[in-house]
């Protein structure tokens, strides 16, 4: 029986996979990453660091004995997006990791967000500059990393930049070079980039990662890697994804009847649907999917799990601990409610500046009160979301299946059921939502598997109802969330 190693590398932590192909998993490890805070509200990592940790987690995972290298028939990788890493023509690093939530080069960007360039992105790729995009932190390379920026052949996004590291050769395809803002998206499957967006962006065509088919076997374990990871030299490395990709396919959203939420770092709603489009007043878009000849739905809403890691330690606290407390409080918090836009609201309303709070406190408030806001808080900013993706896809959702890290436990599974109004089937070993979506899509890409016969196998640990009961009570909290949203906005 085949199997395919599958990495995952998250905002805060990688996890890496080994998984059967009917979707089993037989071993997975996590290791943490550390995000560089630095001058003027950048954001950076370390993506030696990234190596370091998937090769502690591989040669962990492969050291449990459940298969041997010779068992592993590809490996494959899947990331979080809208980042840039600057590497050489074999994948290692030269300079840092310029992460998403770094804005430091809106200024210098700010001319490709003219009108005239807005227009043009918008209808050839689906989503326009926005100063916080691949451009823009290419942008920021050239003036504050210049050595780094000179060393590099090529910016990649995080995935590509562990499939290159790991094939010895750099690479993108249409869905992971969605970020560069440089493909004329209304052609699935394109292999070319848009020279006219190339000019008008002022990018060294040089400089870009070789566009190959979506899936494609890019490459082999050299010798030194495999020995590095404890795997087998020659092992094929398929062509990666970005993560939302990946949680469409771990949630079984693998056509326009299906919706998957997934709640990691970040909070995500995701499905697929037949052709490009865009919702930009709402911040939906697609990107071309290797699932078929499919476009995934891309619905970011927020921090998700970041949200209450942030809060727990700033109690002095601990996730899970905020989450056993939350269970001691009855729904709706006796009026105290978390606003979660900790990183800015994003979809389905976008606003940069709104920011996290806590409001409706009293001196009856205890630290299970907050602890339970949180989870609500998420769980209502999702409420608000659905809608808007359910009108993008065209379908409505009576449920839908939750997947992250946030999923392993029962009361968040509950609390989003009850604020969403839906039935939550909530996927078996949650925090591997992403690594099977990524294993299954590859054994797709092998040929093993049919794509139709995915979203089949993804294992549900339990169906949580939504409490009618609670529905008054939830309709009421979202209003008040929906009215609060400028409160304590950045300036």
């Amino acid at each position: 029986m085949p199997h395919v190693l599958a990495i995952d590398l998250g905002t805060t932590g990688v996890k890496v996979a080994v998984t059967r192909d009917d979707g089993v998993i037989l071993g997975l490890a996590s290791r943490p990453l550390t995000m560089h805070l630095v001058a003027d509200s950048g954001v950076e990592q370390d993506a030696h660091e990234w190596w370091r940790q998937i090769t502690s987690a591989t040669r962990e995972v492969m050291e449990l004995g459940h298969v041997a290298p010779s068992d592993i028939a590809a490996i494959t990788c899947t990331s979080q997006y809208m980042s840039v890493v600057p590497v050489a023509v074999d994948g290692v690093p030269v300079g840092p990791v310029i992460m998403w939530l770094d804005g430091r080069a809106a200024e210098r960007t700010r001319h490709l967000r003219r009108r005239e360039n807005i227009v043009v992105w918008l209808e050839r790729h689906g989503l326009a500059p926005f100063g916080s995009d691949d451009l823009a932190h290419i942008v920021l390379l050239r003036h504050e990393y210049p050595e780094a920026y000179a060393r590099a052949a090529a910016f990649v996004e995080p995935v590509d930049a562990i499939t290159a590291r790991l094939a010895g050769t750099v690479t993108a395809n249409q869905n992971t070079a969605f970020p560069l803002l440089l493909v004329d998206n209304r052609v699935h499957g394109a292999v070319h980039y848009d020279t006219d967006l190339i000019g008008r962006a002022g990018i060294e065509p040089a400089k870009l990662p070789q566009l190959v088919p979506m899936g494609a076997v890019v490459g082999q374990l050299s010798a030194a890697i495999a020995d590095e990871l404890g795997l087998r030299t020659g092992t094929p490395v398929l062509s990666g994804t970005i993560d939302s990709t990946t949680s469409a396919v771990g949630t079984g959203a693998t056509g326009p009847q299906r919706c998957g939420v997934v709640i990691g770092t970040t909070a995500v709603a995701v499905s697929h649907v037949p052709t490009s489009r865009s919702d930009h007043a709402r911040a939906l878009m697609t990107a071309p999917s290797p699932v078929g000849s499919q476009y995934v739905v891309l619905a970011e809403n927020g921090a998700g799990g970041k949200a209450l890691e942030f809060v727990a330690s700033l109690l002095g606290s601990a996730p899970q601990t905020m989450i056993d407390l939350a269970g001691e409080v009855p729904p709706g918090c006796d009026g105290t409610m978390f606003l979660p836009w900790l990183v800015g609201a994003m979809a389905p309303a976008p606003d940069a500046a709104a920011r996290a709070a806590f409001i409706g406190l009293s001196l009856a408030t205890s630290p299970a009160h907050l602890a339970r806001a949180v989870l609500e808080g998420v769980a209502l900013n999702m409420a608000t979301l659905l809608p808007a993706v359910e009108h993008f896809v065209g379908t409505a959702f009576d449920e839908f299946t939750f997947g992250g890290g946030a999923a392993a436990s029962p009361l968040w599974a509950q609390i989003l059921a009850d604020a969403c109004g839906r039935v939550v089937r909530r996927v078996d070993e949650p925090r591997a939502t992403n690594a099977r979506g990524a294993a299954l899509l590859a054994f797709s890409q092998l040929g093993v598997l049919d794509v139709g016969s995915l979203a089949d196998l993804i294992p549900i640990a339990a169906i949580h109802e939504p409490n009618e009961a609670c529905g008054p009570l939830y309709a009421d909290a979202m209003a008040r969330m929906v009215a609060a949203r400028r409160i304590g906005a950045a300036q």
